[in-house]
């Protein structure tokens, strides 16, 4: 837990809340609770991600979040973990963490929207947007892209689920080695 008065000494931060559609919120809440999330968990979350600060750090999916009771209190929080009280002494997903993850549903619908406007100014239909995942992307890498490819080592000992390819992340996104027969 951190204790340290806003605005943060770090300097690679980026106040990730900013402008978020209630609508959405709404949305992914309902969605949550659909699936299992904890009502009163859910309406903490989103009490923090409307009053305290969020800021994005520089390490990708880390979060650092202001506490609603104690705005001089900081967490750090990802979508799966946090050094808060309720997090490290329950063993649960806290509201800090939760907040994230309502955050980066609503931020993707919102970029949704976005393309899909400038697909549809450009007079184009917003199906473009939905490439079929069994069809090859019809772009080609560069003699940069594909030398960058050869030179790089994979980051683990998985594979890719759909091309039995070695894969560039982690096995839970890409899963174990296929099965050959």
């Amino acid at each position: 837990m951190l204790q340290e008065t806003f605005p943060a000494s770090h300097q690679d931060t980026t106040l990730a809340n900013a402008a978020l559609d209630l609508r959405h919120v709404g949305q992914v809440a309902a969605h949550l609770e659909a699936t299992g999330t904890d009502r009163g968990r859910l309406a903490r979350a989103i009490t923090v991600l409307l009053t305290s600060v969020i800021l994005e750090t520089a390490e990708l999916g880390v979060y650092r979040v202001q506490s609603a009771c104690q705005p001089g209190t900081w967490y750090t929080a990802t979508t799966f973990a946090c050094d808060c009280p309720d997090a490290t002494q329950r063993q649960v997903m806290c509201k800090h963490s939760l907040a994230p993850v309502i955050l980066s549903a609503v931020s993707a619908i919102q970029a949704r929207e976005r393309a899909e406007d400038m697909v549809s100014a450009a007079g184009q239909d917003a199906d473009i947007l939905d490439w079929p995942v069994d069809q090859p992307i019809p772009f080609e890498l560069t003699e940069v892209g594909l030398a960058a490819l050869a030179a790089s080592e994979p980051a683990c000992e998985c594979f890719c689920h759909r091309t039995g390819a070695p894969c560039y992340r982690c096995a839970q996104l890409c899963g174990p080695a296929p099965i050959v027969a």
